[in-house]
């Protein structure tokens, strides 16, 4: 007999929009065969509430992610990036993230997510945790910026709609997509 266990990667269920019927939304999870969710952090409150959400007992094995979206990389300041480090330090916390480069929205002027993008990403390495890079009509930079690291870190390709050639890079660096 053969078991499949479905692990969610990448939820939000952190967002404002699930907090009136949360329980019900993890028990159709479990129901599906969902058993453990990973609980993705995109500013500092979703981030914090990531981790709250990992010390429910809902049957579903909540784990959590910390970071700061692209497109609020304005907001990264040196008390948010002390808020990340040490959110980043829990044990709920699995990966850093949800990073990385958007250039199809620019909610963030792209220096500023380049910038908040490889904080991640040296936090990722600090913490040695994997990281959730969101990527959308930017894979050149996105690219570049991880084949540069002097130090590499490993993660999950989110939001990618990219061309093959693009997969084959972040395969090719370990990533997941």
């Amino acid at each position: 007999m053969h078991f499949i266990i479905l692990v969610d990667t990448h939820c939000h269920i952190n967002s404002e929009e699930f907090s009136h019927n949360l329980l019900e939304v993890l028990s159709r999870a479990l129901h599906s065969g969902v058993r453990r969710i990973l609980v993705v952090g995109a500013d500092i409150e979703s981030s914090r509430k990531a981790i709250l959400l990992t010390r429910q007992n809902s049957g579903v094995q909540l784990n959590a992610s910390v970071g700061i979206h692209p497109h609020d990389s304005v907001d990264l300041t040196e008390m948010s990036k002390r808020a990340v480090l040490q959110m980043a330090k829990d044990r709920a916390v699995l990966a850093i993230g949800e990073t990385g480069l958007d250039y199809h929205y620019e909610h963030s002027p792209r220096k500023e997510q380049k910038e908040s993008f490889l904080w991640h990403l040296k936090l990722a390495h600090e913490v040695r945790k994997p990281v959730i890079v969101h990527v959308r009509e930017a894979y050149p930079d996105t690219i570049d910026m991880l084949s540069f690291l002097k130090d590499p870190v490993r993660g999950v390709i989110h939001c990618f709609s990219g061309t093959w050639e693009d997969a084959r890079k972040f395969l090719d660096m370990g990533f997941f997509l």
